[in-house]
């Protein structure tokens, strides 16, 4: 037991024996350890944030990564390398774009509109557009299909029109150029990258011709109005004039079958009622030989 704690004894004072007499080394070693770690830390160790990606660009290699999408998280990577992090999220964005109309009249179009790329195909984005994709690739784009839509449209129609056919159309025909022409050399069909979700926001004009044009929209909606007063009362006219010749074939069909002896009738009728009644009355006859009530307002009495 005592030999084996001599040996480890001997061994410590060794290694402090090694120490004192190396002590400046060390440190120096120490010391330029901790300056590399420290200057390539940032060049080396990369956190991506969530709900982003990471590209890595080999200086001393292949230069784009085109096999391997880094995932949110920390990476190491080698210090001569470059790492890039592109945001995944789907981004919103709102953008002022000037536009002529179809009658060369100049107006402001405010849009909105969502746009995402696509993980699996973010190498070939970074390599054949780079992390500016957003002011070289989207932003003409939006504002090349605007500008195609509006000018469409009369200032008229695309003051007073359904704006969201502008909107569906900006929509479609963003899709089809980024599909189209948005490729990477010898690849087809390829989709780096959506703008979804277009919306007009704000469509306006210089503010003499705005209030022109909606001056305008009122009395066009006023005159539909009067259009439509003017039908109906054509249609209330026609009604009394059915009406009317109704009443005229009732009092010709009465006329012709009020005679002498319905009238008589009706009298001995009325006679017969007020006589059966419970209550107390007068009743005064004619004094004709039928000896009917006098019905007056006739052009005779009838006796």
């Amino acid at each position: 037991m005592s030999r084996f704690s001599g040996y480890f004894r001997g061994l410590l004072l060794a290694y402090i024996a090694f120490l004192r007499s190396h002590a400046v080394s060390i440190v120096v070693l120490v010391m330029l350890t901790l300056g590399v770690v420290v200057v390539f830390w940032p060049y080396s160790v990369h956190m991506i944030p969530a709900g982003n990606l990471g590209i890595l660009y080999k200086r001393l290699g292949t230069g784009t990564d085109l096999d391997e999408v880094y995932k949110e998280g920390l990476q190491v990577t080698w210090p001569f390398n470059t790492m890039t992090i592109y945001d995944a999220k789907v981004q919103q964005k709102t953008t002022d774009i000037e536009v002529l109309t179809s009658d060369r009249l100049k107006s402001k179009m405010t849009l909105s509109f969502q746009y995402v790329i696509y993980p699996f195909n973010l190498p070939l984005l970074h390599k054949f557009v780079g992390p500016d994709y957003y002011e070289k690739v989207i932003l003409p784009i939006i504002e090349s299909s605007a500008r195609e839509s509006v000018a469409q449209y009369s200032s008229v129609d695309a003051f007073t029109k359904d704006i969201q056919k502008i909107s569906q159309t900006i929509s479609l025909d963003t899709t089809n150029v980024i599909l189209k022409k948005i490729t990477p050399t010898g690849l087809t069909d390829v989709r780096l990258l959506t703008i979804s979700d277009v919306q007009v926001i704000k469509f306006s004009f210089p503010s003499e011709l705005e209030a022109a044009l909606q001056n305008k929209a009122v009395e066009h909606v006023k005159s539909e109005a009067y259009q439509y007063r003017i039908v109906t009362e054509k249609l209330e006219a026609e009604r009394k004039r059915i009406e009317a010749a109704g009443i005229r074939d009732f009092q010709a069909i009465a006329e012709s079958g009020l005679t002498e002896n319905f009238l008589r009738y009706k009298g001995i009728e009325a006679s017969a009622s007020l006589a059966n009644s419970n209550n107390s009355k007068v009743l005064i006859f004619g004094s004709g030989s039928s000896g009917l009530p006098l019905i007056m307002g006739g052009t005779e009495v009838l006796k």
